[in-house]
């Protein structure tokens, strides 16, 4: 249950942090849920190519910069993109997994942002898994949200509604945990150059005596501009063989900058041209 309410207020956050049409999903009804198998969708590792560095910012030391600017303010200076931020949370029982993917599409060009939510979720008392989803599409001043299975929802926001959901953007954004990073060296992915640093939480069982199994942490940070383009955390510590606890979080941010044309799907159109 717990693992369950954190994802839920971790969700919240990034509703806060990335979404440009939050006070109107507030007003709109969420999508059902239904039983679905679970997949975990994880982008593969792209390989590097021959092409020249931009020029890096370097701390006074002379080591690359390793402090990341917020997901916000990053994707901010960005023409397009698509970010996908996973969280899963397993354990004490294997049988106790919550999984969280949220992923959003943007395109500044055609003033464009397209947010879907996915919410995996299996515990002791309803081991059947479940699968709920939410899409929020958003062009200009128009907003739609649903899916084929549960119908779709049209609105227009009016100039004070977008008002307000410029000021929310601005008071909140996502900061990435990181402690003590090492600098690995420059690599490209995701088709811009990166630098690459790996790094280790302090503290992990001090207070509870959990014997810590795995603490990995390691992320890939723009040469310019210092936003993240990938950040990978897996943490895991037991107090017995049969009690686990898993965290992973996968951040990925691609489809930088190229060209992108995103459209609401038939739903909408058809919810747009039969108001209820």
């Amino acid at each position: 249950m717990g693992n369950k309410k954190f994802l839920f207020i971790f969700v919240l956050i990034l509703f806060f942090s990335l979404a440009c049409n939050l006070t109107k999903m507030i007003n709109t009804n969420t999508p059902g849920s239904q039983n679905t198998e679970d997949q975990n969708i994880l982008p593969s590792d792209d390989q590097p190519s021959d092409q020249e560095m931009p020029e890096q910012s370097l701390s006074p030391s002379g080591e690359p910069v390793s402090q990341p600017v917020g997901i916000r303010k990053g994707v901010s200076t960005l023409d397009s993109y698509k970010l996908t931020v996973e969280i899963e949370t397993i354990g004490p029982s294997p049988n106790e997994i919550s999984r969280i993917q949220v992923q959003q599409e943007n395109a500044s060009s055609q003033d464009t942002t397209f947010f879907f939510v996915t919410n995996f979720s299996q515990t002791l008392e309803d081991p059947e898994p479940s699968t709920s989803t939410t899409n929020n599409y958003q062009i200009g001043n128009e907003t739609c949200s649903g899916s084929d299975q549960d119908g779709y929802s049209y609105s227009i926001t009016e100039p004070d509604q977008k008002e307000l959901q410029d000021v929310l953007k601005d008071l909140f954004d996502f900061n990435f945990l990181i402690e003590n990073p090492q600098f690995i060296g420059q690599e490209e992915l995701n088709g811009v150059q990166t630098n690459h640093f790996v790094f280790q939480l302090s503290g992990l069982g001090v207070t509870s005596g959990a014997q810590v199994l795995a603490n990995q942490g390691e992320y890939w940070l723009a040469v310019d501009g210092n936003y993240i383009v990938r950040y990978t955390l897996l943490v895991e510590t037991s107090t017995s063989p049969e009690e686990i606890n898993h965290l992973k979080v996968w951040v990925n941010l691609e489809d930088i900058n190229q060209p992108k044309s995103l459209s609401m799907p038939q739903g909408c159109i058809d919810a747009k041209n039969s108001p209820e």
